[in-house]
């Protein structure tokens, strides 16, 4: 038995310290082998990205049973990464103060979104915003490494 569960879910929780998201994949027979179940499960759970499959309520990973599976799994993990939530380094002072840009690498284009319609703080802390329908469904369903998010925190003149 190669199986190391403590120092597995020890790494995913070093990795989970230095906010580095972990989605563990389980492949063949890990469901059926109670230790590799546990093992698995245990560093799911300490990576913080859980699967909630309903197909396997009792699995914390993921489990590609076949090809299909493991392609869906592969999509829905970039669906997570490419979240339309961004945090900000710091606080906007004002909607205006900070100016959003989207920038396309193979296109070599750049576009300044507009507050209220391309985005909105998530809440009145304004560190964070989220993107509009528009913008959050062309970067999902972009490329890999197509666009780049940019903030810009206006500075006050006086």
């Amino acid at each position: 038995n190669c199986l190391d569960d403590v120092a597995l879910t020890a790494a995913v929780k070093t990795l989970k310290a230095k906010t580095i998201d972990t989605f563990v994949i389980g492949f063949g027979s890990a469901f059926s082998n109670p230790d590799a179940k546990k093992a698995l499960n245990d560093a799911a759970e300490a990576g913080g990205r859980t699967a909630n499959d309903p197909d396997y309520p009792d699995a914390k990973f993921f489990l590609a049973a076949n090809t299909e599976k493991l392609e869906g799994i592969l999509d829905k993990i970039r669906t997570v990464l490419q979240a339309c939530t961004f945090a900000l380094d710091q606080a906007a002072v004002t909607e205006s103060s900070l100016v959003v840009t989207v920038s396309n690498k193979k296109a070599g284009t750049e576009a300044t979104l507009e507050s209220g319609t391309d985005w909105s703080f998530t809440d009145g802390s304004r560190t964070a915003l989220n993107l509009g329908d528009a913008w959050c469904k062309k970067l999902q369903e972009a490329e890999a490494d197509t666009y780049v998010v940019k903030f810009q925190h206006l500075q006050c003149q006086p």
